[in-house]
């Protein structure tokens, strides 16, 4: 009897695990940020861009080489989590990044094992 190879994919759906917890470490860091400034809008709108940026281009990066989403969906994706992280309240991506983070591909872990973490956070081609 042959043995056969079952080639079962490992693959992360909306956003790369890693990124949906920078998106949730970067939005409660930033509220903390954002708090004390709710006096000054200017500061206020200071913070938003800074933590935009850094979210957009941090989200874009990992979506780019983890996940290996082309320019444009990693470019969707990263304006998406920097919104996300930008809005002045805990709760955009502690709620909705549970949200995602549910969809992001960590069955891999239970279903896969260790195989799954290893193959997960290396570059797909």
């Amino acid at each position: 009897m042959a043995q056969t190879e079952i080639n079962k994919e490992i693959k992360t759906y909306l956003f790369h695990p890693t990124a949906v917890i920078i998106l949730i470490l970067l939005d409660w860091g930033g509220f903390l940020f954002e708090v004390p400034q709710i006096i000054s809008p200017l500061t206020l709108i200071f913070t938003f861009l800074v933590i935009f940026l850094i979210s957009f281009f941090l989200i874009f990066i990992l979506q780019q080489h983890f996940a290996g989403d082309s320019k444009k969906d990693a470019i969707i994706k990263g304006l998406l989590g920097g919104l996300i992280c930008a809005v002045p309240a805990p709760v955009m991506a502690s709620f909705i990044g549970s949200i995602i983070l549910a969809l992001s591909g960590f069955e891999n872990i239970k279903q896969f094992g260790m195989e799954g973490i290893k193959r997960m956070f290396s570059k797909q081609e």
